[in-house]
């Protein structure tokens, strides 16, 4: 069964607004980059096991929030996310991996520290850890090598920590 048509089948209604805060968010971000951190989404939960919080993830995922990306590779592992209505391991690898792509090039501009912090030690921080732990083996070597993938396994450094202010 192909799961990504039943992830991307976002009602017309729900996909104009989801538009809508994509094309707001870049408008005040000059067009750099799409983080929408919050938990629900007009009335629709994201942190919470859902259908529709499912298909907005889904859908901000795809449009480059690595925060989205975060919460679905969690929510699509089956030992992590079990409660969620699909779960699916080689697509929460796929989202696992695009999120330590995305957070590799993000987490080093002082621009989104103040979005990150906030999950520096959250419980998507620690679902994501716990994701990571179980891809470890699996994790292309491009990946695997990305000095965020090297902080977080050796020193045990948030996948969130910001690092632009740091460094």
């Amino acid at each position: 069964m192909e799961l990504t048509p039943l992830l991307a089948n976002l009602a017309p209604d729900t996909k104009q607004l989801c538009d809508r805060e994509f094309n707001r968010q870049l408008d005040s971000t000059d067009g750099n980059v799409f983080i929408f951190p919050g938990e629900t989404f007009q009335g629709i939960k994201l942190t919470s096991p859902n259908e529709a919080g499912l298909q907005v993830l889904y859908y901000f995922a795809d449009l480059g929030c690595p925060l989205s990306m975060a919460r679905l590779c969690v929510a699509l592992h089956p030992a992590v996310g079990a409660q969620w209505p699909i779960m699916c391991l080689s697509l929460s690898l796929q989202w696992f991996e695009h999120t330590v792509r995305a957070l590799d090039s993000t987490v080093y501009d002082p621009l989104f520290s103040s979005d990150y912090e906030t999950f520096v030690d959250s419980s998507l921080n620690r679902e994501l850890m716990a994701v990571m732990d179980a891809f470890s083996g699996d994790l292309n070597d491009d990946v695997a090598a990305l000095d965020i993938s090297l902080h977080a396994t050796k020193n045990c450094v948030s996948l969130f920590q910001p690092r632009g202010i740091f460094v």
